[in-house]
């Protein structure tokens, strides 16, 4: 969100380096991969702007200050951060190679648990759905990594306006912390693009 002058602030870029690190730090299997800032903004924003003034300072001892005290920002930002990436590190894991005996050859590379996913959303759920849509872009080789790996990595946040984003997520947290509705957003999303394409005019005979 570079047009948000939130983000542009250094005091913002530095606590949500310091949390990365720390994320990093402690999962050092996975450390970090391009867009778990993208994960990491809403989180924060969302809790800083949840934190009242009178939390900054005013000393009361009401609960609710307490817990939006401000200067635990950093702190709750983590921990929401490190709770949603418990599902959604498998994400950005890579496909690891083949564990076999060594051959002349190198060894093939397995999917990563996100191509996997990429395919089965396109191949059996699409498939299912709109079986010609889906037929469609296997054949002018669309390959359904090239659009889900960004949609699923980064929970839709580049494709919904920031005020719809928060209640998406907010459905997909309370409703199902594995995350696999996401499979099921990602579907929809291709239908609507088709039939909104439709009603432009620009879907292909076969798919009219």
């Amino acid at each position: 969100m570079p047009d948000e002058p939130y983000f542009r602030q250094e005091s913002t870029q530095i606590l949500m380096t310091d949390i990365l690190f720390v994320y990093c730090k402690i999962n050092e299997d996975i450390g970090y991969r391009q867009g778990m800032h993208e994960i990491l903004a809403p989180v924060l924003w969302v809790i800083e702007n949840d934190a009242t003034e009178k939390s900054k300072g005013g000393g009361s001892e009401d609960l609710m200050d307490e817990i939006l005290s401000y200067e635990y920002i950093e702190h709750d930002s983590f921990t929401l951060f490190s709770l949603i990436m418990r599902t959604a590190k498998s994400f950005y894991e890579f496909g690891e190679p083949e564990k076999r005996p060594p051959l002349s050859s190198p060894s093939p590379q397995i999917a990563s648990p996100i191509e996997q996913r990429s395919k089965r959303i396109h191949e059996v759920m699409l498939a299912r759905l709109d079986p010609e849509l889906a037929t469609h872009l296997i054949q002018i080789e669309i390959l359904p990594q090239i659009f889900l790996i960004r949609w699923i990595r980064l929970l839709f946040g580049r494709e919904f306006p920031f005020e719809s984003l928060l209640p998406l997520w907010d459905v997909l947290f309370a409703e199902d912390p594995d995350l696999e509705l996401i499979d099921y957003v990602c579907v929809a999303m291709l239908l609507r693009i088709r039939w909104q394409c439709k009603l432009k005019g620009l879907v292909p005979d076969e798919l009219s």
